[in-house]
């Protein structure tokens, strides 16, 4: 059981760790993003530096057993949030572009991406 909880402990890690890096290298595509989703015009910078920095602190918490159980109730938040926004543009017909990985990949919100995170929360 130990084992398991390790792989999956890392597996997130590295799924967050590869978003923030994403989002890290490409500060512009992560602005933009944060636009078409609707948040307001005085958090979208804020947020584009914030989002990745605590996406990575999430990735190195979930390494240490002391603070994994921390990390995943963050990290476990972040993806209710992500999904709901997305869920929210999705009813009212949108589908911008949803900058999980930053410049790694990137796609329109789909149901697929909803799934996704299904999975991953």
């Amino acid at each position: 059981m130990d084992s398991a909880l390790l792989v999956l402990r890392l597996a997130l890690a590295a799924v967050f760790a590869i978003a923030a890096i994403g989002k890290i290298t490409d500060r512009p595509g992560s602005e933009k993003a944060f636009a078409e989703f609707g948040l307001p015009e005085i958090t979208i910078r804020p947020m584009a530096y914030f989002l990745p920095v605590l996406e990575l602190c999430i990735a190195i918490a979930l390494v240490f057993v002391e603070v994994s159980w921390f990390a995943a109730l963050a990290g476990s938040t972040l993806f209710l949030v992500f999904t709901l926004g997305m869920l929210y543009q999705m009813a009212r017909g949108n589908a911008p572009d949803c900058h999980c990985f930053g410049q790694i990949h990137s796609q329109p919100v789909s149901i697929l991406t909803v799934l996704r995170n299904v999975v991953l929360l």
